[in-house]
């Protein structure tokens, strides 16, 4: 049997007077022989036992990596 790996990407935007923002993280990306890059990304990481919901999953990464809790 093979082992399945579900990753969960989020998309986190917020209206202002201005104009709709869209949160990002920094990612590194190898581009192998220009070196690591560090690129705007979407918060995302694989789902795991300890996240009973999707929706647990999706907020400890979105905390996690941007150190800012959802709202709903």
């Amino acid at each position: 049997m093979r082992a399945v790996t579900i990753t969960i990407g989020v998309v986190v935007i917020a209206a202002t007077a201005d104009e709709p923002r869209v949160l990002t993280v920094r990612a590194a990306v190898d581009a192998g022989r220009r070196g690591v890059l560090r690129l705007d990304a979407l918060p995302a990481g694989p789902l795991q036992s300890v996240h009973r919901t999707l929706e647990q999953g999706l907020r400890a990464y979105v905390e996690h990596q941007t150190r800012h809790t959802l709202g709903y």
